[in-house]
């Protein structure tokens, strides 16, 4: 892989409730796009999805639940 430096570089990543994103029913995030989730009235913190460019944002797992699930499968893999 090569290496780049880039200078004046800003990235914006999509941010809306998940009310609003419910409604993206024909939006598919770019292959590593962030899409965050907003602190609403069920979440006192933000959720973030990554893109894959193939699915639909609502198919999209949430980052956290991603590192939930892969915790769960070690902490049972742990013999006890």
């Amino acid at each position: 892989m090569s290496e780049k430096t880039l200078n004046n570089i800003r990235v914006v990543n999509k941010h809306d409730t998940a009310e609003n994103w419910l409604k993206a029913t024909n939006f598919t995030p770019k292959q590593g796009e962030l899409i965050v989730y907003d602190i609403d009235d069920n979440y006192s913190y933000e959720r973030i999805k990554i893109g894959d460019g193939v699915q639909n944002v609502n198919a999209l797992p949430f980052v956290d639940d991603a590192v939930r699930e892969y915790v769960d499968t070690a902490i049972e893999t742990i013999p006890t």
